[in-house]
């Protein structure tokens, strides 16, 4: 089984955009709960786009999760970008 033929572009943008916002505009928020929710975002949406499935399931928790990792890595290549002084 390969991860990537669960992932959808879409809910993992979508996801990444909703964490970006919580942790920028949500103050009361800590940020360890924001995997949680885009996690559970992303099976909401898979599940709305494809009815509940298993398959739905899969590709919504992947998706939300990745969008995760793509913050971090945007975010350390940009923390590494920034001159030295």
């Amino acid at each position: 089984m390969n991860l990537q033929e669960f992932m959808n572009v879409g809910i993992t943008l979508i996801c990444l955009g909703m964490g970006f916002v919580l942790k920028l505009w949500v103050k009361d928020l800590d940020n360890k709960y924001i995997p949680t929710l885009v996690f559970v975002l992303g099976i909401a949406l898979s599940v709305m786009a494809s009815g509940f499935t298993i398959e739905a399931v899969n590709t919504g928790w992947i998706s939300g999760i990745a969008s995760t990792g793509l913050y971090e890595l945007v975010h350390q290549l940009m923390k590494n970008k920034t001159p030295q002084e």
